[in-house]
């Protein structure tokens, strides 16, 4: 937390893979994601019945319209923390 401070950045990128390995994320402040370092936190559901096309699944199990896309629980593993070059070194 501390390096992030000090690189000035005010947000973190979280991210995780879709069904089909593309990298699907969201901002969160520093003081969201130092509470998730703690605990987990949650991504719609949807993330895992989109095609590369952002196209829904129609035949997903884990998510749909036949479920409501819930959230799904998430936890962070700090140590594959990167800074993203192509978008302002955000880490």
């Amino acid at each position: 937390i501390d390096k992030i401070k000090q690189s000035g950045h005010h947000k973190v990128k979280l991210a995780v893979a879709d069904m089909d390995g593309v990298l699907r994320g969201k901002y969160v402040s520093l003081e969201k994601f130092q509470s998730s370092l703690e605990s987990s936190l949650s991504f719609c559901g949807v993330i895992h019945g989109w095609d590369l096309h952002d196209k829904i699944y129609t035949s997903s199990k884990l998510a749909g319209t036949h479920n409501g896309y819930p959230d799904l629980s998430a936890s962070i593993d700090a140590s594959s923390m990167r800074n993203i070059p192509w978008e302002n070194d955000i880490p």
